[in-house]
């Protein structure tokens, strides 16, 4: 059964291409059932005889995979490209080494072309776009398709416009929006959770002598030369993060027993010390996900239709994963755009049949450019202020579990001569007061940096 947004968007996009037009930009939020909504009208403009041929491309194999199957499910026709077939499905990747070859083929043929995460393709014209939007420039001007452009988050880190939108002045233009706000309202997405774990006391030391104290990550991280990756990476913090998140899930699972959880990692190292944790924590064998298992496609389908409670990636489930029975999220990825922290909540945002009035719980670090992003999401769900409740509390409950470290037990970590820069983590830089502005300037020998205060959990709670 069709969402409410979903006839309306399938409604418009058969009326702006009766009208003439080429292409149609749809935002809805992550979560909300594009594939649905574009499979549907797909199906709707070939009984129209407006569309021969679907091709349909996507940002990764996982994702294809998904997409394909619900392509086939609604067109009942396959998506494979092969004598019967009614459209191909393939990743960007690919179509990087095909899109001549199918230019040519479907040359003359009434061809539906849908643009899965769109934002993942920069420029709109050949000189300056990127790898992946050279061909869709190429096969959109050889073939003439309709296009059909879907994202939940259309904009982009590095600020380039997207290929195939339209624009005015920095803007986009979408021909339809439904965003999170709506969704919520509409349940058709859970109403996020999002929990801030602090500390009241960093202290920088060096041979023993204190150089500076902190009552907050944030300022730690702005005022003194130290990687936002290596207090990810130590195990005590790792553990607290992971047995609150656990907490979370546990009593989700009293109400519904395959509720599932979802870790986000800094890389495939950090995502199996983090198995490792999660293990000793729940004694049960968290499902691990990494691009370099090849049964990693098996293994999230395993996961899906299984009641299992963790899985943990590094971006195999970021971006268009559908596992409706992931609810909680712990993210410790080093990643910290807006475009990546919106995608990550949406996997846990999709909801089940006959699910209402239901959480979807994100725990992250508090560090200050995520607290920025927590903040600009509720802007787009509450229509006043008073509709956010913020909750912040000492977290002093006694753990049982020896890995999880007591409220005011340091965490240490030693000090590299690793600096970081935006998102890149830089060995020896010639000029590290260029990446820090403000930073002081220490001798890096002996220095640790440790957690001696009380655990801090900031509660920012999304009400319709």
């Amino acid at each position: 059964m069709l969402r409410k947004w979903q006839i309306e968007c399938i409604d418009l996009v058969e009326k702006k291409f009766a009208e003439g037009r080429k292409e149609f930009l749809c935002v809805a939020t992550p979560g909300a059932g594009k594939t649905v909504f574009s499979a549907v009208a797909s199906q709707r403009l070939i009984n129209k005889k407006k569309v021969e041929f679907v091709l349909c491309l996507t940002p990764s194999i996982a994702v294809m995979r998904g997409v394909q199957d619900k392509y086939e499910e609604i067109l009942q026709k396959p998506l494979d490209g092969k004598f019967g077939s009614i459209g191909l499905c393939m990743t960007y990747q690919s179509f990087q080494y095909a899109y001549q070859n199918l230019a040519e083929r479907l040359s003359g043929v009434k061809v539906l072309l849908v643009l899965d995460e769109i934002h993942h393709c920069a420029g709109i014209n050949e000189i300056k776009a990127s790898a992946w939007a050279r061909p869709l420039l190429y096969l959109i001007e050889k073939v003439k398709p309709y296009v059909l452009s879907l994202s939940g988050t259309p904009f982009r880190s590095d600020m380039q416009p997207i290929t195939t939108l339209k624009y005015d002045g920095s803007l986009v233009k979408p021909d339809y929006i439904y965003g999170l706000q709506e969704a919520t309202r509409d349940d058709v997405c859970r109403s996020p959770v999002i929990y801030l774990i602090d500390n009241t006391k960093w202290r920088l030391t060096q041979r023993g002598e204190v150089i500076s104290e902190h009552n907050c990550l944030s300022s730690l991280l702005e005022q003194e030369q130290i990687a936002y990756q290596r207090i990810l990476e130590d195990r005590q913090f790792m553990t607290h993060m992971l047995s609150n998140a656990e907490e979370r899930l546990k009593e989700g699972r009293r109400l519904r027993l395959d509720q599932g959880g979802l870790v986000v990692a800094s890389s495939i190292n950090h995502a199996r010390q983090i198995t490792q944790i999660l293990y000793t924590l729940t004694n049960e064998q968290p499902t691990l996900v990494t691009s370099d298992d090849p049964d990693c496609h098996s293994k999230l389908i395993k996961f899906k239709n299984g009641t299992s409670k963790w899985l943990v990636s590094v971006g195999m489930v970021s971006e268009g994963t559908d596992i409706p029975r992931l609810q909680v999220c712990c993210y410790l990825s080093r990643i910290r755009t807006e475009l990546h922290f919106r995608q990550v909540l949406g996997r846990i945002l999709r909801v089940r049949n006959n699910e209402t009035e239901s959480v979807a719980e994100l725990i992250i670090p508090a560090h200050f450019e995520l607290l920025m992003f927590a903040k600009r999401l509720s802007e787009e769900i509450p229509e006043s202020a008073d509709l956010i409740k913020y909750c912040k509390f000492d977290i002093t409950k006694p753990e049982t579990n020896d890995l999880v470290n007591d409220s005011k037990k340091q965490i240490s970590l030693e000090l590299d001569t690793l600096y970081e820069k935006g998102n890149e983590l830089q060995v020896n830089p010639v000029n590290p007061a260029e990446d820090f502005i403000s930073a002081r300037k220490h001798k890096m020998a002996d220095t640790n940096v440790g957690v001696y205060g009380l655990y801090i959990e900031e509660v920012m709670r999304y009400c319709q």
